[in-house]
């Protein structure tokens, strides 16, 4: 009950109740239980009151005159509705429901208590949700699949053949990704695509939107040409029409140029249909044999069992004495979260951390408060109240607390939701099946919410009932006087060990978060991205079936865009940095020594257009053109593989042969060694090698321009030569360079925000409960301190006495945090970048933080404590 807020009714009846204690009981009962039974008559009657009006004052009052009758406290009875008699008649659930008014009303008499808990676990449950939201949607959802747990895929070097799995997999999917060139109004467009087995769509099973899937004859030699187009592509150039089904579809490839340039289009994919590749916008039936590389598990079959019988039958069909790689089964659903799992553990990891702190922080607030309540637990006990029912009263506070902390929680982390799924690029999203409208807050999602916060709820509960050492520990001074014990101490100090602790972790993985970002910005490229714009030809292979009418194309477009005003250099290359397109094979020296390597095809332009250094010998020229000798560059990483002690100019490699390859590719000499060039984030790093696009003539490659000219205009200038040279090649895959390497290192900056702003979260926290705490105890002990510095104790010796008591709290959460630290670091090894998880001088530097932290905090509470008056507080007591 607040005095201040309270009615006048209310007010005039409590006085009349005390002047009737002052009558019915002597001096020293009334300085003891006198305030705590007024109050408590004044909560009993304001909440008859509130449910009952007239009856329950008359009820309130009528209980309270027939307990006054009594002759001592103990029997006064069910005041407040504590007493035995009444939990006797009511039912256990009234009696349930009174624990919950009480635990209502004593927040109510401390708001500022209630206001900074809930507040405090509600922003830590808040993050939770959001984060769990996240793992929820990657790793917990299924895949939108009916029975998603038989689809699987299929990894081997081995060709695993659809008569291998008779028996194993009950449908199987077989594919050949490509970009698909679709001609006509309103102009070329590039479609990523692939050819797929008729099977594709029952192995997934979805049906199109409108149309039929593919039939079985439409997969053999000679069927008819058709093709299913994606529900975007439906949208966007053919205007969602229905009339859509049975139209041509003109579209060219490259990978297949004898295929069929006209597709009758069969159906259109829904709008929701989900591939993990995204080659899902034109599908065309697949009628060559190929392996299988995916499929539906049959009845009963698990992908343990299905891998053991499949890599049995496919060593039955190899050559006698080759080396037998065994046939891995993934369930699609495994293979498609592996690369982003250890990410979503990281974070939620760090967010289960955060709120660990919010609950320890408040468990110390709870410590506090409940030292303070020690003579109001005394008084109940002796009003009749058992252990168990306080107990159960102060678990329903905490439960109160958690609750009310879990509904504001909930709320923000819809709003916040709602801003990701609102604000964030959609492109973020693209590997999660729904895209950001899966980040919703489900029946999973409450459910961890329910058990944080009922976890968080009990725990208060216990903290409150903490032993407190015995009557005889406890100092009476008046009715009013806090109490406070040895073991409560204990518990505060462990406590903010743990909360210290804790926030030693989280600070400790967001400095590692914070270099590898750093490190990521900092790192040598290879080549200078400012300015650098990309974008993907692909030739029809009918119009240009001979390589130097392919050389022809591409000079031409060179030359129109290196004419155009503010274009500084062009070139060719296969792959561009910090884009999709790289692939890796073995390069075999003379000497038979064989490794991996990134393969590249480049033109001249291209280094000078990235700025790549040349440190050895020569790049390309114009004399390096089919029929001369064949040509390569490499880059130091693998130069100092091959030929460790020698140098790479003059050397002769070529790709090494696969399998049962009968014509092994022609030797080419290095005539240069280039830089080292960063492709990517992670990945293989092991060395590259190029060769001559002249000696190449490729039909698909990229153009590299750089200029002063903004991006669009570069597009535009690209677009208009590409189309003086052939209006049906389109420009694909257009990238700003510069953004293309923010989009790469933005998961890693992204991490790096994320856990600086839960480590700086926790610093607060645990800053905060370790001032509480300290100005807590100086305050208790401001009458032992008035005698010793009565008795000579100067101001040394005040800090000395805390001293004592915070060195070893604050020793024991960093040896604790530091841990912690180590345990959480190897848990983000894989998402850093050029910083160690064991980093000596990050655990140290952030450790040295928080102890500074910690000290500042408790400085304020030990210099009041050093300028205390012991006369007026010695007068006082």
């Amino acid at each position: 009950m607040s005095s201040q807020k309270a009615p006048r009714w209310l007010m005039r009846s409590t006085q009349v109740y005390r002047a009737l204690i002052s009558l019915r009981y002597g001096k020293d009962l009334r300085d003891r239980y006198g305030e705590p039974m007024v109050e408590l008559f004044g909560d009993d009657l304001e909440e008859r009151v509130r449910e009952r009006g007239l009856r329950g004052f008359l009820s309130g009052w009528g209980r309270a005159l027939r307990d006054l009758l009594r002759k001592q406290p103990p029997a006064v009875g069910p005041v407040g509705g504590m007493g035995r008699s009444h939990m006797g008649r009511g039912s256990a659930l009234r009696s349930l429901l009174k624990d919950l008014g009480y635990a209502r009303r004593s927040l109510t008499r401390d708001p500022n208590f209630a206001a900074t808990g809930i507040g405090i676990v509600g922003a830590a449950v808040a993050l939770n949700v959001m984060v769990f939201a996240v793992v929820n949607a990657y790793l917990l959802q299924p895949l939108p699949y009916p029975e998603p747990d038989r689809v699987v895929d299929l990894r081997t070097p081995d060709e695993v053949l659809p008569e291998h799995t008779e028996g194993v997999l009950e449908r199987t999917v077989s594919w050949d990704l490509d970009a698909f060139t679709i001609l006509g109004d309103p102009g070329p467009q590039m479609a990523r695509g692939a050819w797929v087995s008729h099977d594709f769509l029952d192995v997934y099973g979805v049906e199109p939107v409108i149309g039929r899937a593919f039939l079985p004859e439409e997969s053999t030699p000679g069927g008819p040409a058709v093709a299913l187009i994606g529900h975007g592509l439906w949208q966007d150039r053919f205007g969602g029409s229905t009339e859509v089904l049975g139209q041509v579809l003109r579209a060219y490839t490259s990978d297949r140029p004898d295929d069929a340039e006209s597709f009758t289009i069969v159906g259109v994919l829904p709008a929701g249909f989900w591939h993990f590749n995204d080659y899902t916008e034109v599908l065309a039936p697949l009628r060559s044999p190929r392996a299988v590389y995916a499929g539906r598990l049959a009845a009963g079959v698990t992908p343990e069992g299905a891998a053991g019988v499949l890599t049995e039958r496919v060593g039955r069909d190899r050559a006698a004495g080759s080396e037998l790689t065994p046939v891995q089964v993934i369930r699609t659903h495994d293979r498609h979260v592996s690369g982003i799992r250890p990410t979503l553990v990281s974070l939620l990891i760090a967010v289960v951390l955060v709120l660990l702190v919010a609950c320890t922080n408040v468990a110390v607030l709870l410590l506090v408060r409940t030292s303070r309540r020690a003579g109001e637990f005394d008084l109940r006990r002796l009003l009749g109240a058992g252990r168990a029912r306080l107990g159960r009263q102060l678990v329903f506070e905490g439960l109160l607390v958690t609750s009310l902390a879990g509904v504001l929680g909930l709320g923000v982390a819809q709003a916040g939701l709602a801003l990701l799924r609102r604000l964030s690029d959609p492109a973020l999203w693209r590997g999660l099946p729904g895209g950001a409208d899966a980040l919703r807050i489900d029946p999973v999602v409450l459910t961890w919410t329910l058990a944080c916060c009922a976890a968080a709820g009990v725990l208060f509960g216990v903290v409150s009932l903490w032993p407190s050492g015995g009557g005889r520990n406890r100092r009476w001074g008046g009715g009013a006087r806090s109490t406070d014990t040895r073991g409560r101490r204990r518990a505060r100090g462990a406590m903010v060990a743990v909360e210290l602790a804790l926030s030693l972790a989280l600070l400790a993985g967001a400095g590692l978060m914070v270099q590898s970002a750093i490190h990521l910005q900092r790192q040598d490229l290879g080549f200078q991205p400012e300015g650098l714009t990309k974008g993907q030809l692909g030739l029809r292979q009918a119009s240009y079936p001979e390589p130097q009418e392919r050389l022809d194309f591409f000079d031409a477009v060179l030359a129109d865009l290196g004419e155009t005003p503010g274009v500084e250099a062009v070139g060719l290359v296969s792959a561009v940095p910090f884009t999709w397109g790289f692939g890796t094979r073995e390069v075999e020296s003379e000497g038979a020594q064989r490794e991996e390597a990134v393969l590249h095809v480049a033109d001249e332009g291209y280094f000078r257009t990235l700025g790549i250094p040349l440190r050895q010998g020569r790049i390309f020229g114009p004399d390096d053109r089919e029929g001369s000798p064949q040509v390569a560059l490499v880059s130091p990483a693998l130069a100092g593989r091959l030929w460790p002690d020698e140098s790479p100019i003059g050397q002769r490699i070529r790709l090494a042969t696969r399998g049962e390859e009968a014509e092994p590719d022609p030797w080419a000499t290095v005539v240069g060694e280039v830089g080292e060039v960063r492709k990517g984030v992670g990945g293989f790093e092991g060395g590259d090698v190029y060769f001559a696009h002249r000696q190449v003539a490729s039909p698909w490659m990229n153009v590299v321009v750089r200029g002063t000219l903004p991006q669009r205009s570069l597009v535009e200038q690209m677009e208009a030569a590409v189309l003086e040279q052939d209006p049906t090649v389109a420009v694909s895959a257009v990238r700003n360079v510069s953004e293309s390497i923010r989009a790469a290192t933005a998961p890693s900056r992204f991490l790096a925000t994320l856990f600086a702003t839960f480590a700086l979260l926790a610093l607060v926290l645990a800053t905060v409960g370790f001032y509480g705490v300290m100005a807590y105890a100086a305050k208790q002990a401001q009458k032992s301190l008035a005698i010793r510095m009565a008795l000579g104790a100067d101001a040394r010796d005040v800090r000395r006495l805390f001293a004592r008591d915070l060195v070893p709290v604050l020793a024991a959460g960093l040896l604790l945090g530091g841990l912690l630290s180590l345990g959480l670091s190897e848990a983000l090894r894989e998402q850093l970048h050029g910083v160690a998880p064991e980093d000596v001088r990050t655990l140290l530097g952030t450790a040295l933080v928080l102890g500074v932290a910690a000290v500042l905090a408790a400085w304020l509470p030990v210099r009041r404590a050093e300028r205390i008056q012991p006369m007026s507080i010695l007068r006082g007591e």
